[in-house]
């Protein structure tokens, strides 16, 4: 893929600590597809992948496909946080970390037969998950679809051919993108141990009683960075509202009631 490109992007938006209630940002750049000339089937197959994440509720994509999406965002972030000024409404979108795309193939069948015309179309592609922080790659994974069911124009031809390995990106993303949320309140302590907090997660998550979430403690080190340390487990009870859920600390009680004058760099995660 275009790592020129990928640069640039890393660039614009630099580093960035988000708040812990709200979902990973997910940059997306222009998919890179060396083959393409008239048909401009990279924006076609990175707006697919775009609206896949979008639809699945668990991320805030950020579409950076072009000049002028980016200015929406920005106008849009200026709207809705209020902002006062240009770095105020980039900070408000910032992302933690971009997918990089770089499309290896697109096939196309054309059916002549004049009781069924249309296409069938197949894509290999690579994913990439980069790190804004670090520029670290996180994860890359290679894709390849199914011959699509056959469709009127190559386009949709295309985006059938993306939907069946739409289960496998998804995956990708669950595997390596991990959430994490704010712990807000202690609400029960027993022998020196925590025993229930309240914690805000997303309800677009699909959160259900019973689930599972690891603790962690954010550890600021000397040098100014932040390492995650597992402090424990706890177990959603019930939900209260607007994202709020109150939980049963399953294990660490003991080392989160240590830490309960520092909840602010409390976290739970998947």
């Amino acid at each position: 893929m275009s790592w020129l490109r990928v640069g640039l992007f890393l660039c614009l938006f630099g580093t960035t600590v988000l708040p812990a209630q709200d979902m990973v940002r997910i940059g997306v750049p222009l998919f890179d597809f060396k083959e393409d000339h008239a048909l401009h089937l990279d924006n076609h197959v990175t707006e697919v992948v775009i609206d896949l994440l979008q639809k699945s509720g668990r991320y805030r994509v950020v579409d950076m496909t072009s000049e002028e999406q980016r200015q929406e965002a920005l106008d849009r972030a200026a709207e809705n946080y209020k902002a006062d000024n240009w770095l105020d409404a980039n900070r408000a979108l910032n992302a933690e970390i971009i997918l990089g795309g770089e499309i290896t193939s697109i096939k196309f069948v054309k059916s002549n037969s004049a009781a069924q015309p249309g296409y069938r179309a197949a894509i290999t592609m690579t994913l990439k998950l980069i790190d804004v922080q670090s520029s670290e790659i996180l994860a890359s994974e290679h894709f390849v679809s199914t011959k699509s069911e056959l469709r009127l124009t190559p386009e949709t031809a295309l985006s059938s051919a993306i939907a069946s390995i739409s289960p496998d990106i998804l995956n990708f993303f669950r595997t390596h993108v991990k959430q994490q949320f704010a712990v807000v309140k202690v609400n029960e302590i027993r022998r020196d141990k925590v025993i229930s907090v309240t914690v805000r997660i997303p309800q677009a998550l699909d959160i259900a009683r019973g689930d599972h979430f690891g603790l962690i403690h954010m550890d600021e080190l000397p040098d100014g960075s932040v390492i995650p340390m597992p402090i424990g487990e706890i177990s959603i009870d019930q939900y209260v509202s607007q994202d709020y859920w109150i939980a049963t600390v399953k294990k660490g009680g003991d080392r989160l009631y240590a830490l309960k004058e520092q909840l602010g760099s409390i976290r739970c995660t998947e």
